[in-house]
């Protein structure tokens, strides 16, 4: 099974690339103003265990710091800002399980519904202060100091509002209308370099800044205009930076690579060579100072894992990483203090996706381990060592058989192909209908489960989390960042209209997570994940792309794509205890079923090779992932790993359809 069909990756690739904006006919996209300048965030959550709609209007007024500014959390029409302190908000009804599909002639029960919290984010300087805040519902104080943890909120009036504090989101790029795709590196010296993809006046350049112990420094052009994808940055031992990122020429995308250095830096060095797309790439410095580049290219048909190392001023030779028949997807990868290296990705050498990650001990190629090989959907991995130089795992899980023999919207329903009735398939698994993030650690003798995260992430029925991604601070404290889907109209078959993904994260604390940590500012697409550095003097670094889309209309996004930046202290916090084993945690406790198609490699060649010639033109199929196009309606665009069959007798080759 393909995500893509190669033709179809590079067009994605390009497509992905140039078209962070919206095109729907109005005024061009503006220039997105910076975030409130605060040196603390706190949200107030109010109406939690409310049992009907409630009126939650009030104020706030802070002693010993400053209000600078308000903003509302999962406003509804009627909802709003009433000045300065004062709010205007009430708890909603809204659903707790997915809507039905209305089917023609059949008497379809509604979902069940339960009431929705409404909160205020507030914008806070010169503090700690405290809060005093006035409800319909009743008063209370909130000393800030008390506020110090992650993940360790606060209530107030008998549980029903909820006190937390956020990470503080700052503006690190210029505020032009487009910037995506962010990339972050510290030095040893406490150097940080951001690196992003910039779309201005139809094309795609590479930027990147500097941010030194004085404050940021002015961006500075890397690359030339055209079309890219994506960009990674490493420090290498010397101190400098090297910023790789994808560019298409003609039908191909190569990796191009330069140092930047106090002066103009290198000239743009092409990294690969390959007729076919090379991209998705990740760097990482090893403990000797150099550099490692992973990526996932296409040789021959086939997407494979590739690196290359640089040692001074010299590249390696192209290492072939993964193995196997099937296609390799997405590499991550995590170097530790004693010389190792890591790459993971994940594989369909079975037949469904797997995890499997290559240890390179002292840099030398080693063993492939497979860390999760059981029948279900396992992907999108994430690497990362602790201060102990442990490896730790993490990825996304569904159900077997997932994504096979789906089509969306048949029968009403976008059940398998061989089922009439959504409530009970007997074919593949539908995309989301569940979805789970492991945590492992690898051990001598393999990986080794961790407490489960699932329960501390908020998922329900109608919250979707994914795309985890692993970070440790110096002191060892354990971070996993994800994307959290939220939806004011999810559908039973998947679908979802006014949805929104945000960045969220849990923190490991010996054997229990901490409570979900919101990200201000961090709503967008499914896919924007964050870029995570460990700060050397403690804490981390997190840079992460939005579309600062709000909750009355989710799903239609800003015409502007911006940054976001965070710094994230654990000062105060002490060490955190490891995540502990959870022996009640298996990675596998589910027997296989029998395949959903066990013809599978007869179909797939029957597709590609077959060809109808009328008119004296010759036609054939075309299989990939759907990509909605933008247009002004408000469900927006998805992005996702689709196994959709679509004739498309029409298009030519390399073609994107919707």
């Amino acid at each position: 099974m393909w995500r893509w069909t190669s033709p179809l990756a590079v067009a994605i690739a390009a497509f992905a690339a140039g078209l962070l904006t919206w095109r729907d006919g109005r005024s061009q996209a503006e220039t997105i103003p910076p975030p409130p300048a605060a040196t603390e965030v706190v949200l107030l959550t109010f109406g939690i265990g409310d049992r009907e709609p409630t009126d939650w209007s009030g104020s706030v007024t802070v002693t010993g710091g400053r209000l600078v500014a308000l903003e509302g959390w999962r406003f509804l029409q009627g909802d709003r800002i009433a000045g300065e302190g004062r709010w205007t908000a009430q708890s909603r009804l809204g659903p707790v399980e997915p809507n039905p599909i209305a089917v023609p002639g059949v008497n379809v029960p509604p979902a069940r519904q339960a009431v929705q919290p409404v909160g205020v984010l507030l914008y806070l300087a010169d503090g700690p202060g405290e809060l005093q805040v006035r409800t319909a519902q009743g008063e209370f104080r909130v000393p800030l100091a008390g506020l110090r943890g992650w993940g360790g909120p606060t209530v107030a009036l008998g549980g029903r509002v909820r006190i937390e504090r956020l990470p503080v989101a700052a503006a690190p790029a210029t505020g032009e209308p487009q910037e995506d795709y962010p990339a972050l590196a510290i030095a040893p010296d406490g150097t940080e370099w951001l690196a992003w993809v910039a779309y201005r006046e139809g094309a795609n350049q590479v930027f990147a800044r500097r941010r030194t112990a004085a404050g940021w420094e002015a961006p500075r052009p890397v690359s030339d205009r055209g079309d890219l994808f994506r960009v990674a940055i490493a420090v290498d031992g010397r101190g400098r930076p090297w910023v790789v990122w994808s560019a298409r020429a003609g039908e191909n995308f190569d990796l191009w690579g330069r140092s930047l250095a106090d002066g103009e830096g290198s000239s743009p060095v092409r990294l690969t060579t390959a007729p076919e797309a090379d991209f998705y790439h990740q760097m990482a410095t090893d403990a000797r100072g150099r550099i490692w580049l992973t990526w996932m290219g296409f040789r021959q048909g086939k997407s494979a894992i590739f690196a290359r190392v640089l040692d001074g001023d010299r590249w390696s030779r192209e290492i072939r990483v993964s193995d196997g028949p099937g296609n390799a997807w997405e590499p991550a990868i995590a170097t530790d203090r004693l010389g190792n290296v890591a790459i993971g990705w994940d594989t369909y050498d079975a037949g469904n996706y797997d995890v499997k990650v290559r240890l390179f001990p002292a840099g030398q190629a080693g063993e492939i381990v497979t860390v999760a090989g059981t029948p279900r959907f396992e992907a999108h991995v994430s690497l990362a060592y602790d201060p102990r130089n442990e490896l730790w795992v993490a990825w996304d899980e569904a159900g077997q058989q997932w994504g096979k023999d789906y089509a969306f919207g048949v029968n009403f329903s976008g059940a398998t192909l061989r089922t009439d009735d959504y409530r009970a398939p007997t074919g593949g698994e539908r995309l989301y209908a569940g979805r789970r993030i492991r945590v492992a650690r690898l051990g001598p003798t393999g990986p080794v489960a961790l407490t489960d995260v699932t329960p501390a992430l908020g998922v329900s029925p109608v919250v979707v989390c994914e795309l985890p991604q692993l970070a440790f601070t110096r002191d060892g404290a354990c971070w996993l960042f994800y994307r959290r889907r939220v939806a004011r109209n999810p559908r039973i078959d998947g679908w979802t209209a006014g949805g929104m993904w945000e960045l969220y994260a849990v923190r490991g604390q010996g054997n229990r997570w901490s409570a979900p940590i919101l990200f201000p500012q961090s709503a967008g697409r499914q896919e924007m994940r964050a870029a995570i550095a460990p700060d050397p003097a403690g804490g981390l670094r997190v840079a992460w792309a939005t579309d600062l889309r709000v909750w009355q209309q989710p799903g239609a996004p800003q015409r502007s794509v911006t940054l976001r930046h965070a710094a994230i202290a654990d000062a105060g916090e002490g060490a955190a205890p490891a995540v502990a084993i959870d022996p009640r945690a298996p990675l596998s406790d589910e027997p296989p079923r029998p395949p959903v198609h066990p013809t599978e490699a007869e179909d797939v060649a029957f597709l590609r090779a077959y060809r109808l010639t009328i008119g004296g033109r010759t036609y054939r199929l075309l299989r990939g992932t759907s990509i909605a196009t933008p247009t002004p309606r408000p469900m927006g665009w998805v992005t996702a790993r689709c196994y959709i069959s679509i004739a498309a007798s029409s298009m030519p080759r390399g073609s994107i359809f919707s």
